[in-house]
């Protein structure tokens, strides 16, 4: 009777310990331990590392996990939701060096478009507008609203007439504006920013829109 009831109490401790493992947040996890998913279509969680396992959830483009670790051969990756394919996981981009990480690690940062749709900005893209709101003293959330409305925080977006990256920055624009890559998303929000904070938000054809 004592071994039983010890067993039932190691079980229930474990179980309690794997609940804690799996809900642990993720403002409370260091960036590199954060990896971003790139699936277009979505990423299956699966029960085990194999494509024969059950699956338990798709998450979408965009959202973050914590990583635990990869398969014996490398191609399978565990986070805080079950087992996924690694090649759809990427590391979100590290804050550069100077520019400091306001703490925002958040999940909902959902706003109109203004082309009839809600989008919600991954956290590492919200990350880096929200800093550079608060280093020229601009709105952070009209920034978010404007980056939706140019790219859908799509950093990689090409537009119709040459604009880049997630504010659609046009190549001849980048020695006035101060930037050295538009499809990096630091590079894109401190530079908008900057204009903003001269008075120069009339330049992003979403501007009117918002």
């Amino acid at each position: 009777m004592r071994t039983m009831t010890f067993a039932v109490a190691l079980v229930v401790v474990t179980l309690a310990g794997i609940g804690a493992w799996i809900s642990v947040p993720k403002t409370a996890i260091a960036q590199d331990s954060l990896l971003l998913v790139t699936a277009g279509d979505g990423l299956n969680v699966r029960t085990c590392p194999s494509l024969d396992c059950d699956v338990v959830d798709v998450l979408e483009v965009g959202s973050l996990v914590v990583d635990y670790g990869r398969s014996d051969d490398g191609e399978w990756v565990l986070h805080d939701g079950g087992w996924s394919f690694g090649d759809w996981l990427s590391g979100t981009e590290p804050i550069p060096e100077g520019r400091s990480a306001t703490g925002y690690v958040e999940t909902d940062y959902c706003v109109d478009s203004s082309w009839g749709s809600t989008d919600c900005a991954p956290p590492w893209i919200a990350e880096a507008i929200f800093s550079a709101a608060a280093e020229y003293g601009q709105d952070p959330w009209y920034m978010l609203r404007i980056a939706a409305c140019e790219s859908h925080f799509d950093p990689y977006a090409v537009g119709a007439m040459g604009e880049i990256g997630l504010f659609q920055i046009f190549p001849d624009e980048y020695a006035e504006y101060g930037v050295t890559d538009a499809y990096d998303v630091w590079d894109a929000s401190y530079a908008t920013a900057r204009q903003f904070s001269l008075g120069n938000a009339w330049r992003w054809t979403c501007a009117s829109r918002i």
